[in-house]
């Protein structure tokens, strides 16, 4: 899923860094698990893909 920023709209880099991110990690998980099925392929990455950002809405640490 998309985090936007301030202004709402993710840059072209941020967009572009982000599917290259998919990509490379695409290949390497086809290529390590020698295989071309989509849905293998999918459950491993989706093990490895870690979150760059996180979303709350628990607040609850931030008071004195």
């Amino acid at each position: 899923s998309y985090s936007f920023s301030g202004s709402g709209a993710l840059t072209t880099v941020e967009i572009a860094r982000a599917y290259r991110t998919l990509i490379d990690l695409y290949d390497s998980v086809s290529a390590g698990l020698g295989t071309d099925d989509d849905e293998v392929i999918y459950r491993e990455m989706f093990a490895r893909l870690e979150p760059c950002r996180g979303f709350t809405k628990d607040f609850t640490m931030l008071q004195p």
